[in-house]
């Protein structure tokens, strides 16, 4: 059974081809490739996905989207309805993707969303090229976050990130690990135990030293999530976050019965958009 729920995990809902993917125009989207010396020859395509009433001269909020290959459209779509509806502030959301197939997608998330390299135990050993996530981060850190801000006025009072399952794990380690980059995270489905749920020993140690942790937390699981993977230690991770009394920590945690690791994923962005981003003194 247990090797049963790893592979529905590793399995996504993809039929990964070796054909390249084709260029999709987003309206009020912008899209163009961004090289850095820290991935040779391999540049990812950054798409910046607008309000409709954008104005060039306004600062907006930046949520910065992982697995964009699969969820750029879906978050788009969704982030338009509730700004139209007036639910959230206008924001922009940047996807980072690898715009190229499947198989390549699959892979590269691996590398790059996971921190550290675990060929021993029975997850690990499915993601052979994992433990690229610092190199990643300063990917997004020093060349998307500083080629954003360039182009955009940004109010870097509410820059947020959002992450889905091994995206999810990477969100996470990275509000313990740089917890100056970003201000907002929405976390879904993680896969916390990773490593013998090393976040968790991050954060451990980060408290020794640490008290405040002012950030807005939003956090999510579904109860079809594999049990052992996802729903177990993000409970754990929650109890412990919540117990600890950080200053300024504004967490949120929802379970969603009846929703799957992937269904989840949809209502827990729209929950986490919401909860994030409202619209501040709305009348």
């Amino acid at each position: 059974m247990k090797t049963r729920l790893l592979m529905i995990f590793l399995l996504l809902t993809t039929c990964a081809n070796a054909q390249e993917s084709q260029e999709i125009s987003l309206k009020n989207t912008i899209q163009f490739k961004l090289e850095s010396d820290l991935f040779k020859d391999e540049p990812f395509t950054i798409q910046v996905c607008l309000p409709k009433a954008y104005d060039k001269l306004k600062e907006y909020p930046v949520v910065y989207l992982l697995d964009a290959d699969k969820s750029i459209g879906m978050a788009k779509e969704i982030a338009d309805w509730l700004m139209f509806g007036k639910e959230i502030q206008d924001i922009l959301i940047v996807g980072i993707s690898y715009n190229k197939d499947d198989d390549t997608w699959w892979i590269n998330r691996s590398r790059d969303y996971i921190p550290t390299s675990d060929t021993v135990s029975d997850f690990g050993k499915y993601w052979p090229k994992a433990g690229g996530a610092d190199r990643f981060l300063d990917y997004l850190q020093y060349s998307v976050m500083p080629s954003i801000e360039k182009k955009f006025l940004v109010n870097k009072k509410c820059t947020g990130i959002v992450g889905f399952s091994f995206g999810g794990l990477l969100v996470s380690y990275t509000m313990i690990t740089r917890p100056n980059l970003f201000e907002r995270y929405i976390i879904i489905s993680p896969g916390l135990i990773w490593d013998n749920s090393l976040v968790s020993r991050i954060e451990g140690k980060y408290y020794q030293s640490n008290k405040e942790l002012r950030k807005k937390v939003f956090i999510s699981i579904s109860s079809v999530d594999p049990k052992t993977i996802v729903i177990e230690p993000t409970k754990k991770f929650v109890e412990v976050i919540d117990s600890r009394n950080y200053q300024g920590l504004e967490l949120t945690f929802e379970y969603y019965e009846n929703e799957t690791h992937f269904s989840g994923y949809p209502r827990a962005l729209t929950a986490g958009l919401k909860k994030l981003y409202v619209i501040e003194n709305k009348q």
